[in-house]
This record gives structure tokens, C-alpha cells and sequence, in this order.
């Protein structure tokens, strides 16, 4: 189980990506440089290409985790060290016809917002699926800038 991006990473690839999604970010960027805190953040939209029936995908709810069980790792993602066994909240059987958005990041979740920082997500082993047809999906990342 993992998330993406850090607040950091979200930040860094706000500043320093591609021009195109620099320009976009300018304002945002502004504001930071103020001390404002603007609100942006960072999505996959990721969708199944055939049913899957290996390895779904599954994503943990951000009001059930405990926070002192994220921790920053040496590639400076955060990943989910969660004792109790217990990671996943949903596990999904993915179907072409549907679209699953994952927020990485976001820069309006403050302590007491009650907006999610994160989705902590991974690929699930499911025992007896080890001959199924590997996943197989799509992806497009989305970074959104709030006014």
C-alpha cells in the first residue's frame, strides 16, 4: 500500500514539471511564494481495459487511517505500515465500464478540514487468481488548481 505523492512531491511537480503545467500553476505558485496556502491537487483516473480478476486494486478510506502509521519512505513517497493486517477498506473487481479517481495529494487537507491528504492504494494479491490474466488498465493523471 502506498501514496504517490507527499505534499512535498505534489509541490515540487507543481514548480518544476512540464512548461505547459507550470504556466497553469503560476498563480498557485505566486501564492505559495506569498505564504498563502492555495489549493491544488494531484488525481489518477484510472480505468480497467478488461475485466480484472488478478490483483485489483484497492484503496484504503483516509478517515480510517491511523496517521502514525504513515511514513515517509527514502524515495520520499509515504506508504502505509499498518500492523493489525488490516490495509485494505475496499477492494474493487474492476469492469471497463468503470472509472476509479485516486486522489495522490492534496494541498487543502489541513488537520481539522476534513478534506482526505491522501488515498493510500495498492495492488492486492488474491489467493486462487494466480492463473488469471494479468491486470491490464489505463491511467491519466490529473493535477487541479482551485480557485
Amino acid at each position: 500500500m502506498h501514496v504517490d505523492y507527499s505534499e512535498n512531491g505534489l509541490k515540487a511537480a507543481a514548480r518544476y514539471n512540464r512548461k505547459d503545467i507550470c504556466d497553469v500553476a503560476q498563480p498557485a505558485l505566486d501564492a505559495e511564494d506569498r505564504g498563502e496556502r492555495p489549493r491544488y491537487a494531484v488525481y489518477s483516473i484510472w480505468r480497467a481495459v478488461q475485466p480484472v480478476r488478478r490483483d485489483p486494486i484497492a484503496v484504503l478510506d483516509w478517515r480510517s487511517v491511523d496517521k502514525s502509521e504513515v511514513v515517509a519512505t527514502q524515495n520520499r513517497a509515504l506508504s502505509a505500515v499498518l500492523e493489525s493486517g488490516e490495509f485494505m477498506r475496499e477492494m474493487l473487481i474492476h469492469q471497463p465500464d468503470e472509472v476509479l479517481i485516486i486522489k495522490f495529494a492534496d494541498t487543502g487537507a489541513t488537520d481539522g478540514s476534513g478534506i482526505a491528504k491522501h488515498c493510500i492504494h495498492g495492488s492486492c494479491v488474491l489467493p486462487g487468481t494466480e492463473d488469471e490474466p494479468a491486470r491490464e488498465s489505463i491511467e491519466c493523471r490529473v493535477m487541479a488548481f482551485f480557485d
